[in-house]
């Protein structure tokens, strides 16, 4: 309306041409200006809502990782807490024979419907199981042979007979949330066997086209372990190895053939799991599967179980069959020390305690042993009037175990054969310090300019950094690994064959002094899976 009675006013005021053109023009403006910015309620609306919830989100993340901190700092949830003082008492010696025992199926399932096979698994398991959507199997009979199975073999052969797929869950070891074991239509799809008390199968597989390379990852998944079992495999080992990757030809496709892989035992409730993952080369156009999967799992029995108790007034060394313990402090940070012919056999858990009745929290624990030694570690978010410390005696047992027939997806997108190395000068690789970073960080940074003389692309490189002061006197180096600074799913090149790349690089152990640094190579590794070393 108000542009409808405006308009006439300004082009009937005068009769004079020229006065009507500037009051035109200066009433323009004005009806271009209303007529660019129109106020729309709805966008305005969602805008203010968008805005709301921004704020909230923002709120309610912080909300979360502000709980987070409180738990980790006390150690747990009250339940939590509760649930692992349960563990560690649960945590007992047994034979061989009784943990063999542990991990099989019961026979007398033989004959019973797959409802209740599915329920007595779950049962011994110490799960539940979510059989909705199953309703039209339960009460047909059950026709896997429970003989010689072990607990999570019988499940995923009576699933494999109906048709479904297990799923077990995940997440914390020691929250009891109503966690089940839940179904997915159609079989299991990928190759998986059966050694010990676990099942093997490949949880992925990774073909980085067109570098002939790739990745896949090997787990054991076991479920119904007793806590003994589950206590003595809590620590950092290689409780599975991959041994052999061959293709149809036998060829080996390891990339690191001698390298030892360290992983640490997952558990939720009671289910296990162990993963290793292997670095593959030679995945050229030719080879359209992987033909065996070769390996060995390991798990740990616990032969003999010590207890001890260390409070405040008892602080001194214990001795216990042939062990010499020696708790340093009674602390939030607790070290102790174990020295005995068996030590290197040993696996430490723990116990803080509140008072007589209530277990305390534990942030963080870890162990290591060397030359007869066992070291151990434990942070706590008080001063607790005990320690109870159980020292597990325990025996290891080696299951081997063969994957067969893994089809590959992107043969056709991988080269024929792989390139032999090319470059020109003395070296594949310079360096050009272009400046400093970060300097006064604890973590300086140096910007480089990294020439890639090669034909190949390269995943990274190592070198050393050499530091020197304003008179040309070298004063420290470091050793360090320079990789893509880009993140992608995929795998990207640190540098492309022939492109210059600038970065930022972390310059450890920089002095403050340092007036320049001269980068040498030391190794590099490239994308097709082969690398160059110097002399």
């Amino acid at each position: 309306m108000l542009l409808a009675s405006a308009l006439p006013l300004a082009c009937g005021g005068t009769n004079n041409p020229a006065d009507t053109t500037q009051e035109s023009q200066a009433v323009e403006p004005d009806v271009q200006s209303a007529q660019q910015t129109p106020v729309d309620p709805q966008q305005e609306a969602a805008q203010a809502l968008a805005d709301a919830f921004a704020e909230e989100f923002a709120s309610s993340l912080q909300a979360s990782f502000d709980e987070y901190q409180r738990i980790h700092e006390q150690g747990g949830t009250p339940e939590e807490i509760a649930a692992y003082r349960e563990h560690f008492e649960n945590s007992n010696a047994m034979t061989v024979d009784q943990a063999r025992e542990a991990w099989m199926a019961p026979s007398d399932l033989a004959g019973a419907t797959v409802g209740e096979v599915l329920t007595a698994l779950g049962a011994v398991a110490g799960l539940p199981v979510d059989t909705n959507g199953l309703e039209e199997h339960l009460d047909a009979p059950c026709e896997v042979d429970p003989e010689g199975k072990s607990v999570v073999h019988m499940l995923e052969a009576t699933c494999r007979s109906i048709g479904v797929t297990p799923v077990y869950p995940e997440g914390n070891p020691y929250r009891e949330d109503g966690l089940a074991i839940t179904f997915e239509d159609g079989p299991r799809s990928e190759p998986m066997v059966f050694a010990g008390p676990f099942m093997i199968r490949t949880s992925e597989v990774s073909e980085h086209a067109p570098y002939a390379s790739g990745e896949v990852r090997v787990e054991a998944l076991a479920i119904g372990l007793p806590e003994g079992m589950q206590s003595a495999a809590h620590s950092m080992g290689e409780w599975i190895r991959v041994e052999a990757v061959v293709d149809e030809q036998q060829n080996n496709l390891r990339q690191h053939v001698d390298m030892t892989t360290l992983s640490q035992p997952q558990r939720c409730q009671n289910v296990m799991r162990v993963s290793t993952s292997e670095d593959l080369t030679s995945l050229l156009r030719g080879v359209e599967a992987i033909d065996s999967i070769e390996g060995k799992v390991t798990i740990s029995i616990p032969t003999e179980v010590h207890e001890l108790v260390f409070t405040p007034d008892r602080l001194d060394r214990q001795t216990v069959a042939g062990l010499e313990v020696n708790l340093k402090k009674l602390d939030t940070q607790c070290e102790m020390t174990v020295r005995g012919a068996n030590a290197d056999s040993l696996v430490v858990t723990w116990s803080p305690m509140i008072d007589a009745q209530t277990p305390m929290g534990v942030q963080h624990q870890s162990s290591y042993f060397f030359d007869e030694t066992l070291e151990a570690s434990l942070s706590l978010p008080a001063v607790p009037q005990a320690l109870h410390v159980k020292l597990l005696e325990t025996q290891t047992f080696s299951f081997p175990f063969e994957l067969e027939d893994l089809p590959l997806q992107k043969y056709e997108q991988q080269p024929e054969a792989r390139q032999e190395l090319r470059f020109e000068g003395d070296t594949p690789v310079t360096f050009e310090f272009v400046a400093f970073q970060e300097r006064d960080s604890d973590f300086p940074k140096v910007t480089l300019t990294t020439h890639n003389h090669t034909n190949k692309d390269i995943q990274s490189v190592q070198a050393r950094f050499v530091y020197f002061d304003s008179l040309d006197n070298e004063i420290k180096d470091s050793y360090t690994t320079m990789q893509s600074q880009q993140f992608s799913m995929e795998p990207t090149p640190m540098v492309r064959a022939g492109e210059p790349t600038t970065g930022d690089h972390a310059a450890f152990f920089m002095p403050p002094e340092t007036q320049y640094v001269r980068v040498t190579l030391s190794g590099i590794d490239f994308m097709d899976g082969t690398s160059w070393q110097s002399e």
